[in-house]
Parts: structure tokens; C-alpha cells; sequence
């Protein structure tokens, strides 16, 4: 599977755990098809808004540690604004200041936390040159460099 796909659907999954969580707190059914609507909203602008900041491109398919957090957080900023939006639009009230608050939190740390854990897995920046061995004739080019310097 490609890295941006793996991504993509860790993402998906995220916010579907977020908006089960979200439902079960609420007392709402806990339906596939509730949870669905819910999630959304959310799925739609992370794949959108968060993909246009760069959630799938070449530096989130390489982050690692602290580099999966930054590029998840540079993500999410423009991602919730446009979530809540488009959840607003779907249910038809905008929603309480606290129910932003603590859905902004949740969802930063569910989606950085995959993140961060997907990295864990993510190729090594110098994946391709780790194992490199020079030859004899590849030294002795190296000790000719260093000699005709001097």
C-alpha cells in the first residue's frame, strides 16, 4: 500500500474513532450509519483542506517524531475551521464554544498521535545510502582526493 493511502486511511479511521467517541459521549446511537455522518464532515476537510496543507505530500510521507507532529499540526490548522463548517452546514446550528474547544483537542490528538506513531514505520530519510559499501578502487580514488590536496 502507498504511504499516502496508509495515511489517508489511519487519518479516516482517527476521525471515525473520534466521532464514535463524540456520539457515545452525547448519548447518540452508535450506529455505523450515525457515526458516518458525523465523521463526514471532518473526513471531507481533512482529505481537502488538510491535503491541500500538505497532510499527504512528500514531507508527511517521510516524517518522523517530531517532524509527523509538525506536519500533522500545520495540517490540522486549516482542517477544523473548515470540519466545523461543513458540520454546521450538515446538522443546520452552529455548534457550543465548549463543543468546538473539546472536539478541537480531540481531534488534534488522535489525528497527531496516529501521526506520530505512523512514523514510526516511516522509511529513514537515507534509506538508500544506509548500507553503502565502497570498493577497494573507490578508497584508493579517496586517498588520491586527499593526497593532491596536500
Amino acid at each position: 500500500m502507498p504511504r499516502a493511502a496508509l495515511l489517508a486511511a489511519g487519518d479516516v479511521a482517527a476521525l471515525a474513532a473520534f466521532a464514535a467517541a463524540g456520539r457515545s459521549n452525547h448519548g447518540e446511537p452508535g450506529s455505523a450509519g450515525g457515526i458516518v455522518f458525523t465523521a463526514a464532515p471532518f473526513i471531507i476537510a481533512w482529505l481537502s483542506a488538510g491535503g491541500a496543507a500538505g497532510a499527504f505530500g512528500a514531507d508527511a510521507r517521510r516524517a518522523r517524531g517530531a517532524a509527523a507532529a509538525t506536519t500533522a499540526l500545520r495540517a490540522w490548522l486549516p482542517f477544523f475551521p473548515v470540519a466545523h463548517a461543513l458540520r454546521f452546514l450538515a446538522v443546520g446550528h452552529p455548534p457550543v464554544p465548549a463543543v468546538v474547544g473539546v472536539s478541537a483537542g480531540v481531534a488534534l490528538l488522535l489525528l497527531v498521535g496516529w501521526r506520530v506513531a505512523a512514523g514510526l514505520s516511516a522509511p529513514a530519510a537515507d534509506a538508500g545510502r544506509a548500507n553503502k559499501r565502497g570498493g577497494v578502487f573507490e578508497f584508493l580514488g579517496l586517498l588520491r582526493s586527499l593526497t593532491t590536496r596536500w
